[in-house]
């Protein structure tokens, strides 16, 4: 291996080492197939949640939607609709 390549593997480990803990959002796919109360029910492989409209689009019954978990978390107490799909 020579110089160029060991320079470029050792920048490649040192941003893998520091993205590894990194947070980041999520966003997932669904459909918005009831309403009530400002909270949107949506169904995420196969279970159900009620979540709200985290940017006032408003969202009707049929619409396709991306829903948010922030910060990497799976907690769908956490996740709110993000933008229409």
């Amino acid at each position: 291996m020579n110089i160029q390549e060991e320079l470029i593997n050792s920048i490649k480990i040192m941003i893998d080492k520091k993205l590894d803990g990194r947070l980041y959002n999520i966003e997932i796919p669904s459909v918005v197939t009831e309403i009530s109360k400002n909270k949107y029910k949506i169904n995420i492989n196969g279970k159900d949640y009620w979540i709200k409209d985290g940017v006032n689009i408003n969202p009707t019954v049929g619409t396709a939607v991306w829903v948010r978990t922030p910060n990497g978390n799976s907690n769908m107490n956490d996740a709110y609709i993000c933008a229409k799909r």
